[in-house]
């Protein structure tokens, strides 16, 4: 289940969400993503009548949120799971736990001619002065490089900080979901 977004995808369906709907989804959206305020979430996907958002249903099985005319916002993995775009985290980059690495570790990560590239390592993440904190696998995160605020990457957790532990930060860490450069950026 890496990188969704790894190869093309077409738009198989669009339709306008209700306005019941855009509401429904804003409060799921502030349910899953504590971090995220109403304020913020505005400037990202209004509720207001005179931004109309779209849900395309894509090929690849995913779904985006778009806000009017301007990039996606949101997508739906697939499997349930709702994800901000990268979009949305460079607005937005405090709404969901981050990994940090280290710049040269970034490139393993982004997809390159042929390949879609790779899932987040544990031996690449740097572990700050507290630690990671305490998360189950399946968390939503994402990732940036050391001194960039900026995200380039977004997945989630395929182990929980218990494994983390027994395993001595060794394996993969995280599936990357949606990263710089893929066919959802792209199409934004």
């Amino acid at each position: 289940m890496s990188n969704v977004f790894k190869g093309e995808f077409k738009i198989t369906t669009q339709s306008l969400l209700g306005k019941a709907d855009i509401k429904r989804l804003r409060a799921q959206l502030m349910d899953e993503f504590p971090a995220l305020t109403k304020k913020m979430l505005d400037k990202v996907l209004r509720s207001k009548e005179d931004v109309d958002v779209n849900v395309l249903k894509c090929s690849n099985g995913t779904q985006l949120y778009v806000p009017g005319d301007g990039p996606p916002a949101f997508f739906d993995d697939g499997f349930g799971g709702t994800f901000p775009t990268l979009f949305t985290l460079w607005k937005l980059p405090s709404i969901m736990p981050e990994l940090v690495t280290h710049g040269p570790v970034s490139k393993f990560l982004l997809p390159k001619e042929r390949s879609a590239g790779a899932d987040m390592m544990l031996p690449g993440v740097i572990v700050p002065d507290e630690g990671l904190g305490s998360f189950a696998q399946g968390q939503k995160r994402c990732i940036r490089v050391d001194g960039n605020a900026a995200p380039f990457a977004v997945g989630k957790m395929l182990v929980s900080d218990g494994d983390i532990t027994k395993s001595g930060m060794k394996g993969k860490g995280m599936a990357v979901l949606h990263v710089y450069r893929d066919s959802l950026w792209t199409y934004g």
